[in-house]
């Protein structure tokens, strides 16, 4: 309960209002004590208003800042939801394809990049979108720790790139009708970039190890015509930057 009020009380309008308030008390001990200059409790409370006033300003702008610069939370679907499962089950399959042409040992899906595909999935059909695409995709990777922690190291302000990506998908995505009965499905370009994550985690590792946000996210760069390069490219992410920042993680660009 604290920490709800705290946080309540760290939104801009209300952090303004705190300090408003202190403020106006300062003033009128002061025009109290200019009226009454032996009323000594006056200039004091005076020069007491203005300290918690600017006790109030640095403690709430601080917390806000350190809150804006936390990192991302995965928030995991449930295991049992079916909703969308069929898409995840579908991409499992292929997935399981790729690993028996494969001769070395077949990495499995983490079980967080394994939520977020569910994720996309679910959110996509709640709107009732014509289909899953790859702003879909990197909007629930921006909750998947792996591929935060290699957009932090790229100086990606993520909190912006979630607006954008979301902006978008709202404004450009086609809605089905109330009346039909399709589901959304993941376009050819959602399908591509799992399987070259795939295929790359197969061919760079001779150690079974899991397929992470990460490696989806490198994979996104072989879509050079997406949208979601040019907003990753605004951020000040590419390629280059994310092989590096991977590299120094140990981890296989």
């Amino acid at each position: 309960m604290p920490h709800d009020l705290f946080r309540w009380m760290s939104r801009p309008v209300w952090r303004r209002l705190l300090v408003g308030l202190a403020c106006v008390l300062a003033i009128a001990s002061l025009i109290k004590f200019a009226i009454n200059p032996d009323h000594l409790s006056s200039a004091v409370g005076w020069l007491g208003g203005l300290l918690t006033a600017a006790l109030v300003w640095v403690c709430l702008s601080d917390r806000s800042n350190s809150r804006d610069h936390s990192p991302a939370r995965v928030a995991r679907p449930r295991p049992e939801s079916s909703i969308g499962r069929d898409v995840v089950d579908g991409l499992r399959k292929e997935f399981g394809s790729i690993q028996t042409a494969s001769s070395s040992a077949p990495p499995l899906i983490a079980p967080e990049l394994e939520c977020c595909l569910l994720n996309a999935v679910v959110e996509a059909r709640k709107a009732r979108h014509e289909f899953i695409a790859l702003e879909h995709l990197l909007l629930v990777l921006l909750d998947d720790p792996s591929t935060a922690k290699v957009l932090q190291a790229c100086a990606c302000n993520i909190e912006d790139l979630r607006k954008t990506l979301r902006h978008y998908v709202a404004d450009n995505t086609p809605v089905l009708p109330l009346a039909s009965q399709a589901a959304a499905q993941p376009t050819p370009g959602f399908q591509r970039v799992i399987q070259r994550a795939i295929m790359h985690v197969v061919a760079a590792s001779k150690d079974k190890r899991e397929v992470t946000g990460a490696d989806v996210l490198v994979a996104m760069f072989g879509e050079t015509d997406s949208r979601v390069l040019n907003n990753l490219h605004q951020q000040g992410v590419t390629l280059d930057i994310v092989k590096s920042t991977l590299a120094g993680t140990g981890r296989h660009p």
